[in-house]
């Protein structure tokens, strides 16, 4: 999204949506790094479809929730830390992309990095902005000396600029 006074005149709940937004992703690392699952449900639809890497869609936050639970106890940290991020807006709805690295320790000692992706589609609720689909892509997984090899990137779920320019102050 364009943040630019110009495109947003008139419009100042855009800021404020974004900002909602940035916010909610924030959250969700944050509940992520310190495991908990009453804020990680929180940041999900009741609905939400969850993808991560090449396992199956998980579909409704207590499914996703489950499959968080499962994946954490396979560690002594996560450390989750979100970096620069786009978001979209389109009403009610909006999609984002964040770019993601997280350090790891497994239950036996052994340490990995990743770095990656996540891209949201999400919906405004009348208690605020929810994850209606979050997708993770890795593109490295790894030694954390950076030894091992990357991942081809995939194409990303949604264009960073409007084919038609007239979309941008959406």
């Amino acid at each position: 999204m364009n943040v630019d006074p110009a495109a947003t005149a008139g419009r100042p709940d855009a800021v404020a949506d974004e900002l909602a937004i940035r916010s909610l992703a924030a959250a969700y690392t944050d509940a992520l790094n310190r495991a908990d699952f009453d804020d990680i449900g929180r940041v999900y639809d009741d609905a939400a479809e969850f993808a991560m890497m090449d396992r199956p869609v998980v579909t409704g936050r207590g499914e996703i929730l489950d499959v968080l639970r499962r994946t954490l106890a396979r560690y002594q940290l996560v450390m989750q830390l979100v970096h620069s991020g786009v978001v979209r807006l389109d009403g009610d709805r909006a999609c984002a992309r964040w770019q993601i690295t997280e350090f790891q320790v497994l239950v036996d000692g052994s340490r990995r990095f990743i770095a990656g992706r996540y891209e949201d589609d999400l919906v405004r609720r009348p208690g605020g902005w929810q994850f209606a689909r979050r997708t993770f892509t890795a593109r490295y997984v790894g030694d954390p000396d950076l030894t091992d090899e990357v991942r081809p990137d995939l194409p990303a779920r949604f264009p960073l600029w409007p084919a038609d320019p007239s979309e941008e102050t959406r």
